[in-house]
């Protein structure tokens, strides 16, 4: 017997095999704590997803809240419209005899130069 070599105290069989077994037990914890984590992972994102579409379908305008809200862009529109219209017949009716006004170059000049 060699006496630099280091004694061994399982065959090499057995150790082959035990350590064969070992791998194929961490490949199946880790398929399975993968697995339980996807799961995990997608029960969650349907929750949340769920979650979003039932607050949407709770807070959706109904017919009433619709036309109220169409009912008031009309009348927005129509004020502005309105406000056109009257600015527009102000103007004229400062303005009797319908000419433009003559702003000289000089007059301009001197209202931009000396405006503070």
């Amino acid at each position: 017997m060699n006496m630099d070599s280091k004694p061994l105290l399982i065959e090499k069989g057995t150790k082959y095999f035990l350590q064969e077994t070992l791998r194929n037990c961490n490949k199946k914890r880790t398929v399975y704590y993968n697995n339980i984590t996807n799961l995990g992972l997608l029960l969650g994102f349907l929750l949340i997803l769920g979650g979003i579409m039932i607050y949407k379908y709770k807070t959706r305008p109904n017919k009433e809240a619709k036309k109220k809200k169409e009912k008031l862009k009309q009348t927005y529109i129509l004020t502005k419209i309105q406000s056109l219209i009257d600015a527009k017949n102000q103007q004229q009716s400062q303005s009797i005899t319908n000419l433009p006004k003559f702003e000289s170059d000089f007059g301009k000049l001197h209202e931009n130069f000396f405006k503070t």
